[in-house]
Order: C-alpha cells, then sequence, then structure tokens
C-alpha cells in the first residue's frame, strides 16, 4: 500500500479534530462498534475511558508514521498479538473498520470528502491486513499472545 501525499494530509487534517476531542471521539467510535457487534463488548475488561485514550493515542502514532509504515511493523505486530490474546477474530478488523469511518464522519468539523475517505480506507485497510498477517505468522510461529 501506497498513500500519496495528499492522502496523508488529508488523513492528518483529519485526525486534528479527532485529537482535540479525543474523549467524544472514542466515545463514537465504541458506541458504534458495541451497536454494530454486541457481542465484542466482553472483549473491553478495562475502564472504556482509559480504553478510548489507548485507541486515541495508537490512532495518532500511526497517523503520525504514515509516510513511514515499515517503523510501524513492530508496534502493529504488538497490537496484533494482544488482539489474539484478547480473543478478536479476523472478521472483527471490518466492522472496527466501520466503526472507524463513523467515528471520522462524525467527529470532523468539515464533513470529509469522499477522498479523506477513501485515503482513511486504504490506510486502515492496510493496517488491517498487516495486523491479520501478523497475528496469523505469529501463531503459526508458536507465539501465542503478547503482555498487556
Amino acid at each position: 500500500m501506497s498513500l500519496t501525499p495528499t492522502q496523508i494530509d488529508l488523513i492528518r487534517a483529519s485526525f486534528e479534530d479527532i485529537a482535540e476531542a479525543p474523549d467524544d471521539a472514542a466515545s463514537v467510535f465504541y458506541g458504534d462498534l458495541f451497536r454494530r457487534a454486541p457481542e465484542v463488548r466482553g472483549l473491553f475488561v478495562e475502564d472504556m475511558e482509559r480504553q478510548g485514550r489507548k485507541l486515541i493515542n495508537t490512532l495518532g502514532a500511526v497517523v503520525a508514521q504514515l509516510d513511514m509504515l515499515d517503523l510501524l511493523v513492530p508496534m502493529l505486530r504488538d497490537l496484533a498479538l494482544r488482539h489474539v490474546a484478547y480473543g478478536v477474530q479476523p472478521e472483527d478488523y471490518a466492522r472496527v473498520g466501520e466503526a472507524l469511518a463513523t467515528m471520522i464522519s462524525t467527529c470532523c468539523k468539515t464533513m470529509p470528502d469522499p477522498d479523506c475517505t477513501e485515503a482513511w480506507t486504504i490506510a486502515y485497510s492496510h493496517l488491517a491486513e498487516t495486523m491479520i498477517a501478523l497475528a496469523d505468522e505469529a501463531i503459526l510461529d508458536g507465539v501465542g499472545g503478547a503482555s498487556t
């Protein structure tokens, strides 16, 4: 996957709105996720406010590195392994992508245009595919999970 500089700029500009109200953004994200997939609610055992901060911080780290995706692989591998340990299945990534799209469309001050939406979709699809592949690779290698 390769995002153009314009796509990276669109993602970063829209993320600024999310970063200005991270608690609200996380609330929209998890509200939408649990509405779409109520069965995943049980995967979240910690305080949702803390979980929301982790979500937005992780998303911010990814957005900051969009022009150097190879540098994200160690973080994505750790994140993928933790998700496996929590019971996340590959099909859950699609619902997360849908919740992310809802968060972006709801929390950005200006409704993201189709180019911005496409940029987020490309970026998330690549990251999800990478995490799924890293988790599968780790499982094949006999690594059952990671520390939290």
